[in-house]
């Protein structure tokens, strides 16, 4: 996954369905899934916890300003500071019409 082979290519070269693959690289989102499978079976709510996100920090506003007046791309930001490209977007539109 790391050299930019997608889920389905792996699943194809090794000859396991996409969802063995997803779950092998991602375990604690197995945990999750088979704990709301294990709970409907049971006809239990699941008590599954939700995800974590990492607090948006004024370092991490700074940084995708900076780096957007520099004139880099949505995607490059995103992979500088470590977040999602909606992040960037939001933290873009939220701060920049601060800015103006």
């Amino acid at each position: 996954r790391e050299q930019g082979v997608n889920y389905a290519e792996i699943a194809r070269r090794l000859g396991v369905p996409k969802t063995t693959v997803y779950y092998a690289l991602n375990p604690d989102r197995r945990r999750a899934h088979a704990a709301r499978w294990r709970a409907k079976i049971k006809g239990v709510e699941a008590a599954v916890e939700a995800r974590r996100y990492r607090r948006l920090t004024d370092e991490d506003i700074r940084s995708i300003l900076e780096l957007h007046a520099r004139g880099e791309s949505i995607s490059s930001i995103a992979k500088s500071v470590g977040r999602s490209t909606s992040l960037v977007y939001y933290v873009l539109r939220r701060f920049k019409a601060r800015q103006q």
